[in-house]
């Protein structure tokens, strides 16, 4: 199982391949400790692929 997660959406780029409407970081993105509760729990969960994107800054 593969899970792909936009790990924020604050990005200063604007790619014409890209389908996020990047731009300032949203109020609700996980700080690191989240994130990696959240790591643990996607992989408890028996994924064993994990694409990280988002953001350029």
């Amino acid at each position: 199982m593969i899970i792909s997660w936009n790990t924020t959406n604050r990005c200063n780029m604007t790619c014409k391949h890209c389908y996020r409407d990047a731009g300032t970081e949203f109020n609700d993105e996980l700080n690191t400790s989240e994130a990696k509760k959240l790591i643990e729990e996607i992989s408890a969960a028996g994924f064993k692929i994990m694409i990280f994107s988002g953001g350029n800054h």
